[in-house]
This record gives structure tokens, sequence and C-alpha cells, in this order.
């Protein structure tokens, strides 16, 4: 039988263990939420839930997106995926033949949080659900290797090709901008880290950049415009709004993609929060 002041220090000493254990596991967890402001250029692609369709939408209703991959930002912290960016449709019209959705995303609400971050973002690029679908299908399993979602090989939005199993990302020139990553919507590995660029000419050239690689989930690093829509065009108007416009009919359906780009620093923090 232990004598008591042996009993007691065992206990102390466990008690003590655990309590480092627990320091440890918390203090080396991911802060689930950035203290920080967005700075902009900061990509948020998104999957859009709510079909945006002239003939049904009112104004005033609610727009919702889900992120499509965790974004990592400079101080180690992270918006995960799943996490919400709402808006509203503004306006709707029909002038000169042809038919105008406008739609304002202005909050980002983080999973698992009850807090929204007001934001304002721009329109990079808008891919149809066909081309999302697309974007998340392997044209290679490789030779030798399992048929693992890890080890595949797709194309982006707008051509990049991943190679998950080797590690990078190249563009169609065989240049490298980025590499995949953990933390996508529909797959864990269906995440890229990449450095965004505005091509030349194109209707995003003047649109804000940030430094480092950014999250673009499905997208090519150099993606801008409409893919996989015919007929269908956008704009971005001062203060966030965004027209979307067609000759008879706009429709965006649920499961189409959007790559938004912040304008302007955010003008409030996220909440700090642990995983």
């Amino acid at each position: 039988m232990l004598k008591p002041n042996i009993t007691s220090r065992l206990y102390r000493w466990t008690v003590v263990s655990i309590a480092l254990a627990l320091t440890a596991l918390l203090g080396g967890r991911r802060l689930l939420y950035a203290q920080q402001q967005l700075p902009a250029g900061t990509v948020i692609p998104v999957l859009l839930e709510t079909t945006l369709d002239s003939n049904k939408i009112k104004t005033g209703q609610r727009v919702q997106t889900e992120v499509g991959q965790d974004i990592r930002l400079e101080d180690g912290g992270l918006i995960p995926v799943g996490s919400k960016l709402l808006g509203q449709v503004t306006k709707l019209g029909g002038e000169s033949g042809a038919s105008t959705v406008t739609v304002r995303f202005d909050r980002l609400l983080p999973r698992k949080s009850k807090k929204s971050l007001p934001l304002e973002v721009r329109l990079r690029a808008l891919a149809s659900p066909v081309r999302v679908t697309d974007a998340g299908n392997s044209t290679s399993y490789g030779v030798g290797i399992k048929n693992e979602s890890s080890n595949w090989t797709t194309v982006q939005v707008g051509g990049d090709v991943v190679y998950r199993g080797g590690g990078r990302v190249v563009n169609s020139v065989g240049q490298p901008v980025g590499n995949p990553a953990r933390g996508g919507l529909f797959d864990p590995w269906s995440a890229v880290l990449g450095e965004v660029s505005n091509p030349a000419g194109s209707a995003c050239q003047n649109l804000p950049l940030s430094t480092g690689r950014q999250s673009l989930w499905i997208f090519s690093a150099g993606a801008c415009g409409v893919y996989g829509f015919q007929n269908l065009r956008y704009e971005n108007l001062p203060g966030g709004e965004i027209v979307f416009s067609a000759p008879e009919r706009v429709k965006v359906p649920g499961g189409s993609a959007l790559m938004l780009t912040v304008a302007a620093p955010t003008p409030a923090k996220l909440t700090e929060r642990r995983q």
C-alpha cells in the first residue's frame, strides 16, 4: 500500500502532467479566425447556393454562397472552408434588350461564428456548374500509385494544371504558379494555393492584388471572366455591386462558382477562436 505522502505526490504529478498536455495541445492549435483585417486583394472563392434567375428572383432577396477553401491569413489564422459569404439582390433591370441582376456581397460569416465581417468584393471569374464539376475530375491517376484523390492530376477553371501527387501547379505554358493543398470543399485535396495575376488587357487588370499565395480552390491563378456560360456578362461597379447581364434572361444556377477579391481592407477584425 502506498504511503499518504507518496500518493499525494503521484496525484500532483498526474494533475500537472494533464495540465501541461492540455496547454501544449491548445497552444499548438491554429486560430480558427484571424485577428487581423483582410487585406485588399485577398481572394475568396465561393460556391453559389442561391440561383440568380432574373425571371424569379426579387430585389432585396438574400444571396448565399459557401467558401470553397480554407483561406489562410498572414497571422497564421484562417477562414475555414464552409464559411458563408452573404449578400443580396440590389436591383433588377431589363432595359435596352438586356436583362440584368445586380448583387452586392457584403458580409462574411465564418463557420461556427455568430459574428459577421463586413467587406466589399469584386468579381474576378465566374464558372458554370459544369466547369466546377470538370475541375474536380481527375485527368490522370498516374502510374503505379493508388487511385486516391491526393494523387490526381486535375485542370483548374482557366487552364492551370494541378499535379497533386507531384506537389505543383503550372499554367498553360508550364510555369509554376502554386501548389496543391488540403482544405477544399468537395474533397480534402481540392484546394490550391497560387500566385494570382491580372492578365494585361483583361477585365481584371485593375483589380487589387495581395502579396503571397492566395486560396484559389478550383480556379487558375490568372482566371478572369466567364467560363461555361453563353451570352452572360458581368461588370463590377463602385461600392461592391456586381451586375450580371444577358440578352434575354440572366440565369446563374446554384452550384456555379465565383472567384471574388476583397476590394479594400476590411473595417473590422475577425473574432479570435481556437479549433
